[in-house]
């Protein structure tokens, strides 16, 4: 075993529960954001494009951290959004 994968285990045994307490908290959060999305609509913002939904930080900073640059591919957000419905605006531009 290299000595990054040793590395790599022994972190994921720190703070794997923590990782895993942390998503599991994300239904909650998202809801509480989907009763915002919800009440606000999806209204065009100058220079900004549709409101296509809304992330929690802490989601946003977890998938940007195992999947670098995700936010910026329509295509992921896209996905990301349809997976989980609470995140949706009432009006999408797709």
């Amino acid at each position: 075993m290299t000595d990054a994968a040793i590395n790599q285990e022994i972190i994921d045994k720190i703070i794997g529960p923590e990782v895993e307490q942390e998503k599991a908290g994300y239904k909650k959060r998202q809801l509480q954001w989907a009763k915002q999305n919800h009440a606000a609509g999806s209204q065009q913002q100058e220079g900004m494009g549709q409101k296509v939904g809304t992330v929690d930080l802490a989601t946003y900073l977890r998938w940007n951290q195992e999947v670098p640059g995700c936010w910026k591919d329509p295509g992921f957000v896209k996905q990301f959004v349809t997976a989980n419905p609470e995140c949706a605006c009432k009006t999408k531009s797709w």
